[in-house]
């Protein structure tokens, strides 16, 4: 009898033994099927397609340069940038992804391409940023006097090694908040001392001043600083500028110079509400009104020039005048024009770069 459930049971195991390993190779089957179905249903669901591929698939140069540089920018991906064979296309594309962004890191990888671009490119991202160290970073002196002027931090400026560049930075600054606070206590603060070229500087930066006012305004600065004998120092220039802004003749009398206080008070308009610091074709229609005759007597021919040049977009008109009033008319049609193409034909790379800067940045905003 014992014997007889010996078997019994060793049969029973032996069948669930069998039905085990049915069960195993039916889900092995099952595994199986489902890993085919997955593996085939890769190979047919299409790929997103790979658009560095198919940029670098492009078999004209220049094409293919260019749908690199798309791409880098419209995704604000910089290391797409470094698939450009052309060095300069390479550096302006991170100079772009760059100034888009407003991330320094990206300026990082024009560094050893093109020093100007780098430059450039922190510059931008400084002045828009008003981060006046990335300048100085870069040695920009004009980039750091920007953001001086923008913060109105005349501490900013002794980011500034070189005397005479600092010089024009804290007169610079100084002009900017007397004129945004319409307070003539910042003037005592404007270098008194009497130089030509500092002099041309400090009132190109206070005519991309968007304080200044009219156009009237713009010109009579630029010719009480561009004209020598007149000895106007960088104060008298902080007193012109406002008595300018405000219409108010009172400011003349802190000029220094007898002859630039005479013009001052003969010349002042009265306020006006627009921004026209670029608007210079103002200008001839101001001089044909009696009522301002009185400045248009005081106007050189340098200035109705430039008021001439812009109204007909004729650049040659810049280039009748003397090497640096020509630069302030070449800088007045680009800033006219929104166009930093006039800026190539200022010879004075200071200048030349100021012109530059202010323009690739207006732009922008």
């Amino acid at each position: 009898m014992t014997v007889v459930k010996i078997e019994a049971s060793e049969k029973k195991d032996a069948k669930e033994e069998d039905l085990s390993a049915h069960i195993s190779i039916k889900r092995l089957g099952l595994l199986t099927v489902v890993l085919v179905i997955v593996a085939v249903a890769l190979v047919l669901i299409p790929r997103p397609a790979n658009p560095v591929k198919g940029c670098l698939g492009i078999v004209l140069q220049q094409n293919r340069i260019s749908c690199l540089y798309d791409l880098a920018v419209s995704s604000h991906n910089a290391s797409v940038c470094s698939y450009i064979t052309q060095p300069n296309v390479e550096a302006s594309c991170y100079a772009k992804v760059g100034t888009e962004t407003l991330n320094p890191e990206y300026c990082s990888g024009i560094s050893k391409i093109n020093s100007s671009t780098y430059s450039y490119c922190m510059s931008y991202i400084a002045k828009h940023t008003n981060n006046a160290s990335m300048c100085a970073a870069v040695q920009n002196d004009s980039c750091v006097t920007s953001v001086g002027m923008q913060t109105e931090n005349i501490s900013t400026c002794n980011l500034i090694s070189n005397q005479s560049e600092k010089s024009i930075c804290l007169s610079s600054v100084g002009i900017e908040k007397a004129l945004a606070y319409e307070n003539s206590s910042y003037c005592l603060d404007v270098s008194s001392s009497i130089n030509s070229t500092e002099l041309q500087a400090i009132a190109l930066n206070i005519n991309m001043s968007t304080l200044l006012g009219s156009a009237s305004n713009t010109m009579l600065i630029n010719e009480l600083s561009l004209a020598p004998s007149l000895q106007s120092s960088p104060r008298d220039i902080c007193y012109i500028a406002l008595a300018a802004k405000t219409g108010n003749v009172s400011y003349c009398s802190g000029i220094n110079s007898s002859e630039s206080r005479g013009i001052c008070e003969s010349s002042i308009l009265p306020p006006r509400t627009e921004n026209l610091t670029y608007n210079y074709t103002e200008l001839l229609s101001l001089c044909k009104n009696a009522s301002y005759s009185s400045i248009c007597s005081k106007i050189s021919g340098m200035s109705l020039t430039i008021a001439e040049a812009i109204q007909y977009d004729n650049v040659t008109k810049c280039s009748t005048l003397n090497s640096t009033a020509s630069w302030v008319c070449y800088a007045a049609m680009a800033k006219a024009f929104d166009n930093e193409s006039y800026c190539s034909y200022i010879s004075n790379s200071t200048y030349n770069s100021a012109c530059i800067f202010d323009i690739s940045s207006n732009s922008s905003t």
